[in-house]
């Protein structure tokens, strides 16, 4: 009977618990799920809108409109976007709103801190929909664009330190000040008062917003048991603590959490030693990289490995290591595959129109979680006596050899010596250091080489979402590329060019994260000048590739410029083809710029190809059974997209073509009198597309442009049944105007 008893009150029991649990989890009604927990520790509780509390464990969801107290515990969440967010002891915050959608500008991330200490690394949203991503507090309001802050809010006063990434601002009704140096952060002390002027937080500052985050509540005895005593061992007095036995090695202790919150007693004084006999051992190179990374409150103690998957992002900054030279010359950021173990870094700078102005570094990562094999590549800022158009700051003396102010681009980084070094920082890979040495190389005497050196940190931001592409695969397309005489740019100008989508193409090996491939074309103002079978990358210390998203390569080869009066191979710097950073033209294909210089065979002239001047457009071709299907239908298309390209007017600079748009009508019926019409439209010109009958096969097709001396436009087909085209185009107007460019379309 007393078993029987004893039995209905457990099933009451149980009954009663998953009737509150149910109610719980079905409290959180049509509130979406914002996150979840991947660290905790102590007693942390989220509370919905109508007062119902629930206990936060490991992996717990939490959802909008929930207000999360921790009281003597921690707690760190995972969103959605990757943005991750840790709260300190006595913390109260409430997540106000959150929608993340890849790629949806209508994201949007609000948070509001009550009270507390915090960290917030922003994610995606932090990306795509910046002006979308706030932190409320009493006194402020915390926005950001792709960046890591930790803040603690007591009262109505916020101190606040920015610690990575690209900025942060901090306004309420009496002001505003914008943070973008790690390190540095503000002081608001009350709504109707300024947020003050961004500063370098001292060290004893940066420590208690640390300690705030990261301090370790002393394990307490349950009331009504007895502390356990410690075991007496042999020769060891009571209360005396033995010395560890050589050899041994000290496990964490039992009340070691997951997350970013492992840190015991034992776990700070073991990192703390290790920090402090590495930086006595580093190199000058490592040591001022540590000290930049202490500067601005990141782990400045190394890695001990990487893991084998997973992509991040790292936001950070560089400055260049010159006595004369004082702050930062810029934000950097780092792109890192672990699967392939390649990294890339470049330039990321808000006021620049896109990639054409960056420098880029790219190499490996090792399993000892060391940045080895450092190379760079990057643009000219002009040529001979003129500026580029798209870049007004660039210089304007003449290419003078025996000026080291002359135009000038980066040559390849030196890969050994002890100003060289790279690294990530922390338990978790939480930041990296880069110092490297290089080279400015003259565009036209490359034996004249101004030396540099500079140093790069940067703190991991968002995760990149999404399966790792494998495999290899084979892309195709098209290309133009304006070559100019270094002491005559307005005069023997080439424009290359290619016919054939076979004559630009590229193989994608995301299993080495590689490119590999060749351009040939001819000078469309005289066919005996000539690009034959130009290298592309080839493998890990030419190219590099990260998912689909960015691709750099170096180019060259023996004899590819060719001239009636022989041939002659690439300079040594300043040969390379990037990715555009800039949105697609269409959702098949791709698109970039290149860069090369030579000595011309025939007359010894020093040319050099350069941006905006030169541009290709690739990706992977409609098979040629998929066109010919369209074409035995009879099938019509409409194609919309973007477009870009160069006008050059008369002995000018070539100015870049704005605002490019592609409306291409195909009718893929064999008889069709003209298969290809529409026009490329740009700010400065309207380009009319029509084509003779005959002129559209399965490979692709050729058009011309209406109005013109002489034009060409060729063309090809993209994605599974043909769903995007783009090519490339020129055009010769009767006043002697002129429009080189790409495009691109989706149907």
């Amino acid at each position: 009977m007393n078993s029987v008893r004893f039995f209905s009150k457990r099933v009451l029991v149980f009954v009663l618990l998953a009737v509150w649990i149910s109610s719980v989890y079905a409290s959180a009604g049509d509130r979406p799920e914002a996150g979840v927990v991947v660290a905790v520790r102590g007693k942390v509780l989220a509370e919905n809108p109508s007062a119902e509390t629930r206990r936060l464990v490991m992996k717990a969801p939490v959802y909008v409109k929930d207000t999360v107290k921790t009281g003597q515990g921690k707690v760190q969440f995972k969103f959605n976007d990757n943005t991750l967010i840790t709260l300190g002891y006595n913390t109260v915050m409430v997540i106000e709103e959150y929608l993340y959608k890849p790629d949806d500008k209508e994201s949007a991330m609000k948070t509001r801190v009550e009270e507390g200490a915090f960290r917030i690394m922003g994610g995606s949203i932090t990306r795509i929909a910046p002006k979308n991503f706030k932190t409320e507090v009493p006194c402020a309001t915390i926005g950001v664009r792709g960046s890591m802050y930790a803040g603690v809010v007591e009262g109505d006063v916020l101190s606040l330190v920015f610690q990575g990434g690209r900025s942060i601002y901090v306004a309420n009704q009496a002001g505003r000040v914008d943070i973008t140096r790690p390190g540095f952060g503000t002081v608001v002390r009350g709504l109707a008062l300024a947020p003050e002027k961004s500063r370098k937080f001292r060290k004893e500052e940066l420590s208690d917003i640390e300690g705030k985050l990261a301090a370790v509540e002393k394990r307490q005895t349950r009331p009504g048991k007895q502390a356990r005593k410690p075991k007496k061992r042999a020769g060891v007095k009571n209360g005396a603590r033995p010395a560890p036995l050589a050899g041994s090695v000290k496990r964490p202790s039992r009340d070691v959490k997951t997350g970013d919150m492992t840190s015991t007693v034992s776990d700070k004084i073991a990192e703390e030693k290790r920090r402090t006999l590495e930086s006595a051992a580093a190199s000058p190179a490592e040591q001022k990289i540590i000290g930049w990374l202490r500067e601005s409150g990141s782990a400045a103690f190394r890695s001990r490995g990487v893991p084998s998957s997973g992509a991040f992002i790292y936001d950070g900054r560089m400055k260049l290591d010159d006595p004369e030279t004082t702050g930062e010359s810029g934000a950097f950021y780092f792109l890192v595959d672990f699967k392939t173990g390649r990294f890339i870094g470049t330039d990321d700078d808000p006021e620049s129109s896109d990639i054409i102005h960056n420098g880029f570094v790219f190499g490996e990562v090792t399993d000892q979680a060391a940045l080895v094999n450092v190379h760079a590549l990057g643009p000219c800022g002009g040529i001979g006596g003129e500026k580029d158009s798209d870049w007004p700051d660039g210089p304007t003396v003449p290419n003078d050899p025996s000026n080291p102010d002359s135009p000038r681009l980066p040559g390849i980084y030196v890969s050994s010596g002890s100003g060289v070094f790279g690294h990530f920082y922390g338990l978790d890979r939480q930041s990296l250091g880069l110092a490297v040495e290089g080279w400015d190389v003259n565009v036209k005497d490359q034996s004249v080489q101004v030396p540099w050196s500079s140093i790069m940190t940067a703190q991991k931001g968002s995760e990149v979402s999404g399966p790792a592409p494998g495999g290899r695969e084979r892309w195709e397309g098209f290309y133009f590329g304006l070559a100019e005489d270094m002491d005559q740019p307005d005069q023997n100008r080439r424009v290359f060019f290619n016919s054939s989508s076979e004559d630009f193409s590229l193989v994608l090996d995301h299993d080495n994260a590689t490119v590999s491939g060749s351009m040939s074309g001819t000078d469309l103002y005289n066919s005996e000048n000539a690009l034959q079978s130009l290298k592309i990358g080839g493998d890990r210390d030419t190219s590099v590739l990260f998912r689909d998203s960015r691709m750099l390569a170096f180019l060259g080869g023996d004899g590819v410029v060719r001239t009636s009066s022989g041939a002659s191979a690439l300079k040594p710097h300043g040969n390379f083809l990037v990715m555009s950073d800039k949105e697609k033209m269409s959702d098949y294909t791709s698109w970039g710029y290149w860069e090369a210089t030579y000595k011309d065979p025939g007359t010894s002239a020093d040319y050099h190809i350069h941006v905006p001047g030169s541009m290709w457009i690739g990706g992977k071709r409609t098979p040629e059974h998929a066109v010919a299907d369209l074409m035995a239908a009879g099938f019509q298309g409409t194609y919309q997209g973007g477009a870009a390209g160069v006008m050059l007017d008369g002995p000018g600079a070539a100015m870049a073509l704005k605002n490019g748009e592609t409306r291409l009508n195909v009718d893929f019926d064999p008889a069709a009198a003209s298969p290809v019409s529409g026009t490329l439209t740009f700010d400065s010109a309207v380009l009319d597309v029509t084509s003779l009958s005959g002129a559209l096969n399965s490979r692709g097709f050729e058009a011309m442009i209406t109005g013109t001396s002489r034009s060409k436009v060729n063309g090809a087909f993209f994605g599974s049944g043909a769903a995007g085209v783009g090519g490339n185009f020129s055009a010769e107007m009767p006043d002697g105007v002129q429009y080189h460019g790409i495009f691109a379309g989706d149907r």
